[in-house]
């Protein structure tokens, strides 16, 4: 059985593209089939795996294979890369948003796609749009399950309070069961703000911001971070993972935790 997992977090600029390519290389590291999904119109996980040439195709429509549910043709795009596969955005997505909130039941359309093929493969990892639009509850619905990135800033809590907001919002609309299964300190540095933030979050210090007290959730943030590293930079403008491009770099070791966190995770669900 496929499991599903939206890498989500409306807040910009938290490392949500660099934890999933680099979180399903992890997976693909120790013998997973892999499916990374890019559902964000600006495609930087397209790029990101060195397909810039696929975003801006003009052989193709993406958005509207997707309104017409075209699973054949969308199959065909899906390409290999290193050990993993990913499933390209398009810069005809930018344009998606428009046509789902008139269509009935626009927020299932990838949803009913991915269920025709997500199960050729044991992780399928969705990076999505960073703000909340009709193309997020599609990440969301189709997943189920929710990994969020934050960067250990005070700006960056606000973010997770607004995904939580909607999540909540989905549940009670159209009873959908979404649930975040695991918070992860994303591009952490040694500076006493990303201290503070941390063990705030962590339920280890009071006096913490009203944005803090809200989303904390001692048993969903991971007791390892991902440290800011210039080579995870370097990686996706190279188009690879970090395994790939600096097999050296201690960061890796901390997807190899984050791989294996999830897969106890949801192993227990």
């Amino acid at each position: 059985m496929s499991c599903m997992l939206a890498v989500a977090n409306p807040k910009g600029g938290v490392g949500k593209t660099t934890t999933t390519i680099n979180l399903g290389a992890a997976f693909a590291e120790k013998g997973r089939k892999v499916l990374l999904i890019d559902f964000d119109p600006q495609g930087h996980l397209t790029v990101g795996c060195g397909l810039e040439g696929t975003y801006t195709s003009s052989d193709f429509d993406l958005a509207g294979l997707l309104l017409k549910g075209d699973v054949d043709r969308i199959k065909t795009l899906i390409t290999r890369v290193e050990n993993f596969w990913v499933m390209p955005a398009h810069r005809s997505l930018i344009r998606l948003e428009d046509e789902l909130v008139v269509q009935r039941a626009g927020e299932y359309r990838l949803k009913k796609v991915l269920e025709s093929f997500s199960a050729d493969f044991e992780f399928c990892l969705i990076d999505s749009s960073p703000v909340i639009n009709v193309l997020t509850d599609n990440v969301l619905l189709a997943a189920k399950k929710v990994l969020v990135p934050i960067q250990a800033e005070d700006t960056s809590i606000r973010g997770v309070v607004a995904l939580e907001t909607e999540i909540s919002e989905l549940k009670d609309i159209l009873d959908a069961d979404i649930e975040i299964v695991a918070i992860i300190p994303n591009m952490v540095t040694t500076n006493s703000v990303s201290a503070r933030v941390l063990a705030n979050l962590r339920g280890k210090q009071s006096g913490e911001t009203s944005e803090v007290q809200e989303i904390r959730r001692p048993a969903l943030v991971t007791d390892f971070q991902i440290r800011k590293r210039v080579d995870l930079a370097k990686a996706w403008h190279e188009g690879k993972s970090i395994f790939n491009y600096n097999p050296r770099c201690d960061a890796i070791e901390s997807y190899r935790k984050l791989a294996d966190f999830l897969e106890g995770k949801v192993s227990n669900l």
